[in-house]
């Protein structure tokens, strides 16, 4: 009786071999996919902000930020690939992430607008340190340095 156990878990075992192997290749695949993914993601950032570099009046704080939103669309393309390599659908997935950043962008839309607002004033740079602006109803001053604080 005790050899007839034996017999059937042996049996169970060898029927399940293939799929603990497939399983062990998917998740080494995986594996693979996310560390070159990591590894292109920071590439990218580093390439992304060595352009940037290179071209004249682009503010070092915009180049960091360019760098990071090439970095994290990197990293997004990268999670799909690896959950679609366990053999989960990506595609509703995508539509989900889709409609959640379009909710996310309308509620966000009034400090949306004013980080581009600060990106643009950035990027053409209208103002110059030491000029004189009027601001307003009459308020005049000069221009002291040109920051981005995230705050509004």
């Amino acid at each position: 009786m005790l050899e007839e156990k034996a017999q059937n878990l042996i049996g169970d075992v060898s029927s399940l071999l293939p799929l603990i192997v497939s399983n062990t290749l998917n998740a080494l695949a995986a594996i693979l996919i996310l560390l070159i993914g990591l590894w292109l993601s920071g590439r990218a950032d580093r390439l992304v902000v060595r352009m940037l570099q290179r071209t004249p009046h682009v503010d070092p704080m915009l180049q960091s930020f360019f760098g990071s939103i090439s970095r994290y669309l990197v990293l997004t393309v990268t999670v799909l690939a690896v959950l679609s390599e366990f053999g989960i659908q990506t595609t509703s997935l995508v539509a989900i992430l889709g409609a959640a950043s379009l909710a996310v962008g309308l509620a966000l839309q009034g400090t949306l607008s004013n980080l581009a607002a600060g990106v643009m004033l950035l990027i053409f740079r209208p103002f110059r340190i030491g000029q004189k602006v009027q601001i307003g109803a009459g308020s005049v001053g000069t221009v002291k340095e040109l920051t981005f604080s995230g705050q509004s």
